[in-house]
């Protein structure tokens, strides 16, 4: 690129000035779209709702993130019971003849470079709900792994949609975890959230959330004892606490 110049006088002197500008950002291309869906590994027929998703890009010299924030961000669409991510990896060209443009980074787009001959083989990383995720398969064929290998990808192939279907393995439930602990297993016959097994007049969610048993009626939260002080407006509440919970009183002036 060429380096402009200025021209002055001064009393008659002409002096040249020469004023340095960025090249500007690389053209951009038709760049690399990856879509698909996401399933629960351990139960495969088992759609799982996307929501959020992010994808890491190297390419052996220089390596992005792509997520929901990010220009461009990774796309979560919800089409007819389904949920698909979108990720578009940005390529530029940079060189034109002696010509060379600067990347598009400077820009706020984090893009790659697209590379006329010799292109590096491109690695891509998935993360789904904040979960690795795992390849299913590549235009629907089976595949393994963690990672998506593309290799190939240069001026001669500008553009190029790949459907790449995802599982992973969901992070447990808390409440799962907890029923289980109680139950024996999360999908016991007594672990539904709005079961009351223990007959007190708490469902197993309230129960959860309180951190009492809730196969003992005698735990759960409620005041158990309410003593006015003598002479004073005041009252003393008494009530079964559980560890790493925090309570608040409430009172109104009728009921």
């Amino acid at each position: 690129m060429k380096t402009p110049t200025v021209a002055l006088s001064i009393f008659g002197l002409s002096l040249v000035a020469l004023v340095a500008q960025p090249a500007p950002p690389g053209v951009p291309e038709p760049g690399l779209v990856i879509w698909g869906n996401v399933v629960n590994a351990q139960n495969p027929v088992q759609a799982l709702t996307v929501t959020s998703a992010s994808w890491l890009v190297t390419d052996g010299a220089k390596s992005a993130v792509f997520g929901g924030v990010t220009q461009p961000a990774v796309r979560i669409v919800n089409q007819g019971g389904q949920s698909y991510y979108v990720l578009e990896v940005p390529f530029d060209t940079r060189t034109f003849g002696s010509v060379s443009l600067s990347d598009p980074a400077t820009a706020g787009v984090d893009s790659f470079e697209l590379k006329n001959a010799s292109p590096p083989p491109y690695t891509l990383t998935p993360t789904i709900n904040g979960v690795l995720a795992s390849v299913r398969s590549i235009d629907g064929v089976s595949a393994a792994g963690t990672t998506l290998p593309i290799n190939g990808f240069n001026s001669g192939v500008r553009g190029r949609v790949i459907r790449v279907d995802l599982s992973i393995s969901p992070s447990p439930d808390p409440y799962d975890t907890w029923a289980a602990g109680f139950f024996g297993s999360a999908t016991d016959a007594r672990a539904g959230k709005a079961l009351d097994p223990d007959g007190d007049g708490f469902n197993n969610e309230s129960e959860y959330l309180a951190g009492t048993d809730p196969l003992k009626s005698s735990s759960a939260l409620r005041i158990l004892t309410i003593t006015p002080a003598a002479g004073q407006l005041e009252v003393t509440l008494l009530w079964q606490s559980a560890a790493n919970r925090k309570y608040r009183v409430e009172s109104a002036l009728d009921l």
